[in-house]
């Protein structure tokens, strides 16, 4: 695979967001020495849920400039609901529309689309029950078939600059597309395999 060097990508985080579509972003950029700013409002607690993965953020949103970067990811998680009546927020989102640029949303991030008003005539998918939000917001849903559990969820639709999954389990797909909407050459080869080994009680990031 290319390198996507001298490329960059803002993050949008925030209190209650998935943890896996924060941290397998963040890992899998740094060998590809892709620049991943990490941005979070002021934010308050609601009410308690389990801890995720430390990681430091980077930048806030009062430093946002949308022509610094390349890409916008949005992962998923309860924070979007709270973001999506921040206005600084959604002009950062519409921002990335307006550019054209990349804009990769999974699980209940499409929350913030609907708010920027950008799912008009947009094929989208996302978790389940943002059906209502995404069809209420002029978006047309998408449905990956045949899924009987996490493990069959691998697809991730593109619809222009929009980018959207059902969540973590998608992510091979989904971080393959939005590399290849910032110009990176993704090349597939079965001439090759790799063996994990497996077992109990492992590091769930590992």
């Amino acid at each position: 695979m290319s390198s996507v060097v001298e490329k960059s990508a803002l993050m949008i985080c925030g209190d209650y967001m998935e943890d896996y579509e924060v941290m397998v972003p963040l890992l899998f950029c740094k060998p590809l020495e892709l620049e991943l700013i990490v941005s979070l409002p002021i934010s308050f607690p609601l009410y308690s849920e389990f801890p995720g993965h430390l990681f430091t953020l980077n930048s806030n949103f009062d430093k946002v400039k949308v022509e610094c970067y390349d890409a916008l990811i949005i992962p998923g998680g309860r924070f979007t609901e709270l973001l999506s009546v921040d206005d600084n927020v959604l002009s950062i989102v519409k921002g990335f529309a307006d550019a054209g640029k990349p804009i990769a949303t999974s699980c209940h991030s499409q929350l913030l689309l609907a708010a920027a008003g950008l799912l008009k005539r947009r094929i989208c998918t996302a978790f389940a029950s943002m059906k209502p939000v995404i069809e209420l917001a002029g978006g047309i849903w998408w449905e990956q078939p045949g899924i009987t559990s996490a493990f069959d969820i691998t697809a991730c639709l593109k619809d222009g600059n929009i980018l959207s999954s059902i969540g973590w389990p998608a992510y091979a797909e989904f971080l393959k597309a939005l590399f290849e909407s910032m110009g990176a050459r993704v090349h597939a080869t079965k001439a090759n395999s790799v063996l994990f080994l497996w077992g109990n009680k492992i590091s769930s990031l590992h």
